[in-house]
């Protein structure tokens, strides 16, 4: 109390030879009559009533108790100073229409609300009610206070300085407003703003029934207790999720289930731009099964990703992550996209729409997955940086309609009768594409022009004293030769008048190749020279209806 009464002191010396000053240079300053002090009163109500319309600073040392509901003028500033605070008692709400002075200290303390209906206050923190931010404290109280105050605020923000805030959950609906993390670049695992869950719960961060709600710069932790880390539900319009960590999830990081309640009211714009879903954070060998972003949704939907990052590894370096992005059913974009360390599937989708676009994968698993349902994929520049023992691409429901569009892939499988159109699609050394038409006809312009698409398909041929080729297969065949024997490569059977092929030839042996006989039917436009060790050759051939004959090869050898 005694360094109270001599900062008091200290400060209101200064606030008088600021006021003789003015006085001094400006003798139409009032400035004496615009500085209030709640010492001077029995109770903060009391100096608010003295107040009347002028502007007025009104000055709050220490706790000031709040009995019965207030309104704070629009003409007042309240200005605390540390030490100061409103104690507002339960069932009470002091109305504050004016602005508010204040640090990074509590303001607010007891059960009482608080409300900025006025609007002259736009952006609140958590430690107004107390919040530490220390990552051993519990904020629960806190950062729930504050956020039902920011429910006051139309189109709020509601911001928190760096640190750890550990809290039991958060349920976030109703109007527009915004979460956000202040602290100095983008957050990651060590660095930023933390919402760490503090207590087993369903859902740590939940946003049902919201419209323009956004998240910011924030690291969302699960901490291992909560079930979804964060979970989008019921109706959600103009959400967005932006430069987000979010990690230590029990089932899902992302759950979205969307399934509108409210007639004629869709899901509609939701997106994503930088999230980075990361894995469980469980110590090694505790199981797996998780679900990292899970898509669920009732009504026609528009869910964009942009520039995500999925991984599943956890503290530890492990993967324990089944699927970076599941959708049961929903329709998704994706721009520029990158997954790794996924145990099952980068993408798993059972029914619905998908677009990928400039998508990557280093995950050592089988990237996209398209098992049964139904709905339209296009996939644009994707590319799969593992090895052939992993498939980019599996399709096993025949009621998709995909188009796959550039991209580099390793393995491409199609298990239906349907076919897939590939343009310009290409393929790791050694990967192929199977079960595909050899063109499928694209229509254009609302069905007036139909051009054919080339499905340039890679068949690995079987290496041996005879080499058969089945032109009805593909269109590009590529041979492993592994030993120096001499073999023969057999005329191709089922050919189309008019279809091209193209051989690439590959030693893979420690020494020179053996002779190459070639099937009568093959004209040749000169003698073809063997790959040596480790190099490959490509010819390309015609088919005129009856031979099959040389348009072009390769005159010195390329790497593998």
């Amino acid at each position: 109390m005694e360094k109270q009464k001599i900062y008091k002191t200290i400060f209101m010396g200064v606030v008088l030879l600021t006021l003789f000053n003015l006085m001094v240079f400006d003798t139409h300053a009032d400035v004496c009559n615009a500085i209030v002090d709640t010492g001077d009163y029995t109770s903060f109500s009391a100096a608010i009533d003295a107040v009347g319309a002028s502007e007025k600073t009104l000055l709050i040392w220490n706790s000031q108790t709040v009995t019965a509901n207030k309104t704070v003028p629009s003409n007042v500033t309240l200005k605390f100073f540390q030490g100061g605070s409103l104690s507002i008692n339960p069932g009470v709400t002091v109305t504050i229409n004016g602005s508010i002075d204040a640090g990074l200290y509590q303001i607010f303390e007891g059960t009482g609300s608080v409300s900025f209906a006025g609007g002259h206050i736009t952006e609140i923190c958590p430690q107004w009610w107390g919040a530490k931010g220390d990552g051993a404290t519990d904020d629960t109280g806190a950062v729930q206070a504050a956020d039902f105050a920011l429910d006051t605020i139309d189109g709020g923000r509601l911001l928190f300085p760096t640190g750890i805030y550990l809290f039991d959950n958060l349920v976030i609906s109703g109007r527009a407003k915004t979460y956000e993390g202040v602290s100095r670049g983008a957050p990651t695992l060590t660095t930023g703003v933390q919402l760490k869950c503090r207590s087993t719960t369903t859902n740590f961060i939940l946003v049902t029934n919201a419209s323009g709600v956004q998240l910011r710069n924030l690291y969302i932790n699960g901490n291992n207790k909560a079930t979804n880390t964060v979970r989008l539900s019921q109706y959600q319009a103009d959400t967005v999720l932006d430069e987000l960590v979010i990690n230590g999830c029990v089932n899902n990081g992302v759950n979205l289930n969307l399934q509108s309640i409210i007639p004629n009211r869709q899901v509609s714009e939701l997106k994503f731009y930088g999230v980075h879903t990361a894995g469980s954070g469980r110590p090694v060998g505790s199981g797996s099964g998780i679900t990292n972003i899970l898509i669920d949704s009732e009504q026609s939907c528009v869910i964009g990703f942009y520039n995500l990052k999925s991984s599943g590894n956890d503290w530890f370096g492990n993967s324990d992550v089944d699927y970076g992005l599941r959708i049961v059913k929903g329709g998704v974009t994706l721009y520029t996209s990158f997954m790794t360390c996924i145990k099952v599937n980068d993408i798993r989708l059972e029914s619905g729409n998908l677009t990928v676009i400039h998508g990557r994968s280093e995950s050592q698993a089988d990237s996209i997955y398209l098992p049964n349902g139904n709905g339209k994929v296009c996939i644009i520049n994707y590319i799969h940086g593992a090895t052939t023992d992993f498939t980019t691409f599996t399709q096993t429901s025949p009621d998709f309609l995909t188009t796959l569009i550039g991209g580099t892939y390793t393995n491409i499988i199609n298990s239906t009768s349907a076919g897939l159109s590939l343009i310009d699609v290409g393929l790791y050394p050694g990967g192929a594409i199977t079960g595909l038409y050899s063109w499928k006809t694209t229509k254009i312009d609302g069905g007036k022009i139909s051009v054919p698409v080339i499905a340039r398909r890679v068949v690995n041929l079987n290496y041996g004293a005879t080499v058969s080729i089945d032109a009805s297969q593909g269109d590009l065949f590529y041979l492993l030769a592994t030993n120096g024997s001499s073999f023969t490569i057999s005329n191709p059977s089922n050919p189309s008048e008019g279809q091209e092929i193209t051989m690439n030839i590959q030693n893979g042996y420690a020494g020179a190749m053996g002779t190459i006989t070639w099937g009568l039917a093959f004209k040749m436009a000169g003698a073809f020279t063997n790959p040596a060790t480790g190099t490959r050759r490509v010819i390309s051939f015609y088919y005129d209806g009856t031979n099959w004959v040389e348009i072009s090869r390769t005159a010195v050898d390329g790497d593998v």
